[in-house]
C-alpha cells in the first residue's frame, strides 16, 4: 500500500499527467508548441501592458479563461476526430491556434515598438486562413 507523501505525490501526478494525455491526443511536438505558444503570448501581453502602463489583473484573467476555452476545443477536437476517424482534426486545430497565438506575440511586440519580421508575419497569417 502506498504510505508515503512521496509516493502520493507521484501517484497524482502520473495520473494527472495520464488523463492530461488522453484529454488532448497525446504530448507531441505540435501540443507542445501550442502550450509554449499560449505561456508566450501571456507573458507578452502582461509585458505589453507593463509597458504601456495598463496592467489590469481583469484583463489577464480574461486572458487564462480564453487560453482554457483554447485547451477544451483542442480536446473537442479529439473527440469529434475519433468519432469522425479523422485522425488530422486535432492537429488542424492546434495548428490554428500556433499562428492565432503566434500572431498575438507579434502583435503585442509591435505595441512595444519592437520590429517584427514581415515575412513572420505573412506566414502566420496565412497559416490562420488556411486552417480556416
Amino acid at each position: 500500500m502506498i504510505n508515503n507523501f512521496s509516493n502520493w505525490i507521484k501517484l497524482f501526478f502520473g495520473t494527472l499527467i495520464t488523463l492530461s494525455s488522453q484529454i488532448f491526443g497525446g504530448f507531441d511536438l505540435m501540443f507542445k508548441a501550442l502550450i509554449f505558444c499560449m505561456v508566450a503570448d501571456y507573458i507578452t501581453g502582461i509585458l505589453c501592458a507593463l509597458y504601456q502602463k495598463k496592467l489590469n489583473s481583469k484583463t489577464g484573467f480574461k486572458g487564462i479563461i480564453k487560453k482554457t476555452v483554447i485547451l477544451i476545443i483542442v480536446s473537442l477536437a479529439v473527440v469529434a476526430g475519433k468519432a469522425a476517424n479523422f485522425s488530422g482534426l486535432r492537429d488542424m486545430v492546434i495548428g490554428f491556434y500556433i499562428a492565432n497565438e503566434s500572431l498575438s506575440i507579434l502583435e503585442n511586440a509591435a505595441k512595444m515598438n519592437i520590429p517584427v519580421v514581415k515575412k513572420l508575419e505573412t506566414v502566420l497569417e496565412q497559416l490562420k486562413n488556411s486552417d480556416n
